[in-house]
C-alpha cells in the first residue's frame, strides 16, 4: 500500500508518528527518572535508619527518641534552604531568565534529591529541567545552579575554617580542607571569574537580552547570596542541635555550641559534597560530625549515664541528622510538587511540535541542552 502523500513525497503520518515517539520517550524518561530517585532515596533513608538502630543494639543501650524535636529539626532545615532557593532565583533573574519565585523555588527543592544520585549531577538536571521553559534557558539555569552551589559552599567552607581557627582542638587535616575548600569555592564565585564563561554561553545562544543581563550581574548578587548562606547555615547548625535533644541530651545548652554546631553542620556538608561519587556524601558527613562533635559531647555528658560513650553518642546522632533532612527534602519535595503547579501551555498554538515546553514541567531537552555542550 502506497502511504506516500501525492505530489510532496512524503508518508502520511510522518510528523505524527515522530511527535507520538517522541511523547513516548519523554514519558519513559521522566518514569525512569522518578525510579531512580526513588531507589537511591529508599536506599538511603533506610540505611540509615537502621544503623541508627543497629548502633544502639550493638552498645546495649536505648537512648529516647523524642518526635517532636525530630520534626522541629526538620523544619528548621527546610527553613534554611530557602534563603539558598531565594538566591538561585536572584542569579536567574539577573541573568535575564524570567521565572517566578515560586516556580523557581520548586525547581530548587526537588532538586536537592538529585543529590543521592551517585555523581550530584542530577541536582543540575532536576533544576534545570524544572526551571526551562520559552524564557528561561537550560545553559543558563545551570550557570546559576553551579553559582548558587558554590556560593553554599564557600560560605560553608569558610565559617568552618574561622571556627577551626578560633576554637583550635588538633583538627589540623579538617582546617586545611575547609580552607581549601573556601578559596576554591570563593574564587569562582567571583564575578571577574565566572563572567567570561557566562558570555561566552550567551553569545552562543544569540540573545543580546542575556549577554546584557550577564553583565549586571556582579558583586552586589554575590554579597546577597553570602547573607543567604549564612542564614541557611545558622539553620541547620540549629537543626543538629536539635536532633541533638532529640536524643534526650537535654543538658546540651543554646547559645554557647551554636557556633561549634553551624561549623560542624558546614563542614560535614561541605565536605559530603566534594565527594561527588558518594550519594548525599554517605559516610564522608558522618565521619566530620563525629570529628568534630564527639569532643564537645565528651565534656557534656562526663556527668551523665553516657559518660566514656560520647563517640558512639556523636555516630547516633550523625545517623539521626542523616534521616530527619532526607525526610525533610523528601516531604518539601513532595509539597512543591503538588502545590506549584507548571504553567499551562498556550492554547493560541495549535501544532504540538512547535509549542515550547511548559514552565515549571520537566523538560528532558532542557536537560541534554545544559550541559555541557553549551560550556566552552
Amino acid at each position: 500500500m502506497n502511504s506516500n502523500v501525492p505530489g510532496t513525497g512524503k508518508f502520511k503520518g510522518g510528523p505524527t508518528a515522530g511527535r507520538r515517539w517522541r511523547t513516548w520517550g519523554r514519558h519513559i524518561l521522566s518514569l525512569l527518572v522518578v525510579l531512580a530517585l526513588v531507589y537511591f532515596l529508599r536506599n538511603t533513608l533506610l540505611g540509615a535508619w537502621e544503623q541508627f538502630h543497629r548502633l544502639q543494639a550493638d552498645a546495649g543501650i536505648r537512648l529516647p527518641f523524642r518526635w517532636g524535636w525530630c520534626l522541629g529539626a526538620a523544619a528548621i532545615y527546610v527553613v534554611g534552604i530557602l534563603p539558598a532557593g531565594w538566591f538561585w532565583h536572584r542569579v536567574l533573574r539577573d541573568l535575564g531568565q524570567k521565572t517566578s519565585l515560586a516556580r523557581a523555588m520548586r525547581a530548587y527543592i526537588i532538586g536537592h534529591l538529585g543529590k543521592y544520585v551517585p555523581g550530584k549531577l542530577w541536582v543540575v538536571f532536576l533544576r534545570v529541567g524544572l526551571v526551562a521553559g520559552p524564557q528561561v534557558q537550560p545553559s543558563m539555569a545551570a550557570a546559576a545552579v553551579f553559582i548558587e552551589t558554590l556560593t553554599m559552599m564557600a560560605v560553608g567552607s569558610f565559617l568552618a575554617a574561622v571556627y577551626l581557627v578560633f576554637a583550635w582542638q588538633g583538627h589540623g587535616e579538617l582546617l586545611a580542607a575547609a580552607a581549601g575548600i573556601a578559596t576554591v569555592a570563593v574564587f569562582f564565585t567571583l564575578p571577574p571569574v565566572f563572567k567570561p564563561v557566562l558570555r561566552i554561553v550567551a553569545r552562543k545562544s544569540g540573545r543580546q537580552d542575556v549577554l546584557q543581563a550577564v553583565e549586571r550581574l556582579g558583586f552586589q548578587t554575590l554579597w546577597q547570596g553570602w547573607l543567604g548562606m549564612f542564614l541557611l547555615w545558622i539553620c541547620f547548625g540549629i537543626s543538629l542541635w536539635m536532633t541533638l535533644r532529640a536524643l534526650g541530651l537535654d543538658g546540651v545548652p543554646f547559645w554557647e555550641p551554636l557556633p561549634r554546631m553551624v561549623a560542624t553542620a558546614a563542614m560535614a556538608t561541605v565536605s559530603g559534597f566534594v565527594i561527588v561519587l558518594l550519594p548525599g556524601g554517605l559516610g564522608v558527613r558522618e565521619f566530620v560530625l563525629v570529628a568534630l562533635l564527639a569532643p564537645y559531647l565528651a565534656d557534656s555528658l562526663a556527668a551523665t549515664e553516657l559518660a566514656g560513650r560520647a563517640e558512639l553518642t556523636a555516630v547516633l546522632a550523625a545517623g539521626l541528622l542523616r534521616v530527619i533532612w532526607l525526610s525533610a527534602e523528601v516531604a518539601a519535595a513532595l509539597v512543591s510538587w503538588f502545590s506549584i503547579r507548571p504553567a499551562h501551555r498556550s492554547p493560541n498554538n495549535s501544532r504540538p511540535s512547535q509549542r515550547p515546553p511548559s514552565e515549571g514541567a520537566f523538560d528532558e531537552d532542557a536537560v541534554h541542552q545544559a550541559l555541557p555542550a553549551d560550556l566552552p
